[in-house]
């Protein structure tokens, strides 16, 4: 019997933190105007705004959903049972760490953790890792689930106040995937090769972007897809 484990590629083996998004994620990761550019549409003509918007949705989730990328801003938090040498965070793209803390193993009080015991790099695959200083020790935490908390800021900007914050642009690879993969549900009215009937709406705001990224788009999206290797 064949025992497999599986070991990302970014970097060696790290604890993983359980996420949660805490911001962000509101906005478009392409605007209106550009779909309708894209999809040869007027663009004064606003008859069709709410369902193009629900497309782009859906677009952004199967992009998302293919690559294991953030297509906007977002700040997320996690939490980790322990500190360990090497922390990953996989929230690609990843832009800076916003808060690191503990719980104290003898107080119970939320700490910040002094940030000279560690630094915060960027890997390959845009996923970052938080580092023990050499020769360097961490605090004691509390035995719990969430003892240790990170706050990150992951994701691609989306306007000029993004780009300030830090958050850096979307490869053109990757908007053009989001607008193909558009261009796909509407030209298709939400029909998919998967589905036996009309895909409605509310089905697509509904949907989790799951086998809706056509081919071509995939090519595009191909350098920016989260690998990982399996050893049996």
């Amino acid at each position: 019997m064949l025992l497999r484990q599986h070991y990302p590629l970014a970097a060696p083996t790290a604890t993983v933190a359980r996420w949660t998004r805490t911001s962000g994620g509101e906005a478009l990761p392409v605007s209106l105007e550009a779909v309708k550019v894209f999809t040869a549409r007027p663009v004064n003509d606003t008859a069709w705004d709410d369902e193009l918007t629900t497309f782009i949705r859906v677009a952004q989730a199967a992009v998302e959903n293919e690559c294991k990328l953030l297509l906007t801003p977002c700040v997320w938090s996690g939490t980790l049972p322990n500190l360990t040498e090497r922390i990953r965070i996989i929230r690609r793209p990843f832009v800076e760490v916003d808060s690191f803390q503990y719980v104290d193993a003898s107080t119970g009080t939320i700490t910040t953790i002094d940030p000279t015991l560690y630094q915060t790099q960027y890997e390959p695959q845009d996923i970052g890792m938080i580092y023990l200083g050499q020769d360097l020790s961490w605090p004691q935490v509390a035995s719990r689930r969430d003892a240790v908390r990170l706050s990150v800021k992951a994701g691609y900007a989306v306007d000029d106040t993004d780009i300030a914050a830090g958050y850096p642009e979307m490869p053109e690879e990757i908007r053009h995937a989001v607008l193909m993969t558009i261009a796909s549900l509407e030209k298709a009215r939400g029909d998919t090769e998967a589905s036996t009937g009309n895909v409605t709406v509310y089905a697509m705001k509904a949907s989790k972007g799951g086998g809706l990224v056509p081919a071509e788009a995939k090519n595009l999206l191909f350098p920016y897809i989260y690998r990982t290797v399996t050893f049996a």
